[in-house]
């Protein structure tokens, strides 16, 4: 299977070496388009074989799936370039936060559908979002699912949930990992405990809980009742932490979904 992508930032690049490690693709499957020659030198020197794109014109007769990992600011002026190229059985993968697929259609003619990877497919695991639109088939859909499976696992979701399904499979991460970094400075802070055995203490936990919530089935509240005894210290830290805690994801949400329209 043959994959362009246009764009060799953090995403792009993140999602080359993904298809690439998973052996779903080889190097030689791959082209790709980008500004950056620095950024394409570096995913060369880590896959020889990669293939550089001459033009969109090039890319889009070469392959049958087109991965689209550009700034929002730069999408407009690719999809213009990729117009008169990519045929109505293509695939294109839109990773453009802000850009609708009903924006995207209207410029090509191909079947596009939206991406939202994560941070946790460096290590082929976590969640990845599959948004498709009006023109993918059941067929298609499969196919890209098929491929997603090699990065994580992929939800399917549809398009007006997007925003709120990535705050928690895309930018959730980065919040569970700075409620970490609390955890672990107020462990020295109030514990005396060194930064490093904090860390890997959390970052155990934290695997024991996806564990958890994944191959055992619990559900947050039963992991809740299962570690609070009444009166017991699991007890009075929650009680510390409910006030605090209630009314943050609202919060958080409100701001994202704010940030997209704004």
């Amino acid at each position: 299977m043959r994959i362009g992508c246009i764009g060799a930032g953090t995403i792009g690049s993140l999602l080359v070496r993904g298809l690439i490690a998973s052996g779903r693709v080889t190097a030689p499957d791959v082209l790709v388009a980008s500004r950056s020659l620095a950024a394409i030198d570096a995913l060369r020197a880590e896959h020889p074989g990669i293939g550089v794109a001459a033009s969109m014109e090039a890319l889009a007769r070469s392959v049958p799936t087109v991965i689209l990992a550009v700034r929002l600011a730069d999408a407009g002026g690719v999809l213009a370039q990729l117009e008169p190229w990519l045929l109505p059985e293509s695939v294109l993968l839109s990773t453009v936060g802000g850009l609708g697929l009903a924006a995207i259609e209207t410029c090509v003619r191909a079947r596009c559908a939206r991406i939202v990877p994560s941070i946790t497919q460096r290590v082929r695991g976590g969640a990845i979002l599959f948004s498709p639109g009006s023109r993918m088939a059941e067929a298609d859909a499969r196919a890209v699912l098929s491929l997603l499976e090699a990065l994580g696992t992929p939800f399917v979701v549809d398009e007006p949930h997007l925003r709120i399904a990535s705050d928690l499979t895309s930018v959730g991460p980065a919040l569970w990992a700075q409620l970490a970094v609390g955890a672990r400075v107020a462990a020295g802070e109030v514990g005396g405990l060194e930064a490093d055995r904090a860390q890997a203490m959390i970052a155990t936990t934290l695997l024991g809980l996806g564990r958890l919530l994944t191959e055992a089935g619990m559900t947050p509240e039963a992991i809740v009742r299962g570690v609070a005894v009444p009166g017991g210290v699991t007890q009075v830290a929650l009680e510390a932490m409910t006030p605090i805690a209630d009314g943050l994801f609202q919060a958080v949400f409100r701001r994202t979904c704010g940030f997209e329209r704004a």
